[in-house]
């Protein structure tokens, strides 16, 4: 249950960066986008699907079905192969927080160590 928890909040966490990186300006021919509406087709047409696909919980539509199986291994399964796009993602952020000042290079690494476990 508590491991339900935890991966149920990851999901919501990767909800919310999807809303975040609508939100968030880039830089574009070495000038800074702020145009909410050009940040949101820039994110669009970027990394958008790859963040929904790998966001949703796909898995928990299908708890309800559990005889449903694909090659002799449960829909769930197949579907939570899915979360490992965020793993790729996680890195991203991480990355992406590392270039700021505010946040303390010690909590990534252990963000890191966690991610890779």
């Amino acid at each position: 249950m508590a491991s339900s928890l935890v991966i149920y909040g990851l999901d919501l966490f990767f909800l919310i960066d999807i809303f975040l990186n609508t939100r968030t300006s880039f830089r574009k021919a070495g000038k800074e986008v702020t145009d909410k509406s050009f940040i949101f087709q820039h994110y669009l047409k970027s990394n958008f699907s790859l963040d929904l696909l790998a966001a949703i919980p796909f898995d928990m539509l299908f708890l309800f079905w559990p005889g449903l199986e694909l090659e002799g291994i449960s829909i769930v399964l197949w579907l939570r192969l899915l979360r490992l796009i965020r793993v790729q993602h996680l890195f991203v952020i991480i990355k992406r927080w590392q270039s700021q000042n505010w946040v303390n290079p010690g909590y990534l690494r252990i963000s890191k160590f966690f991610a890779v476990i």
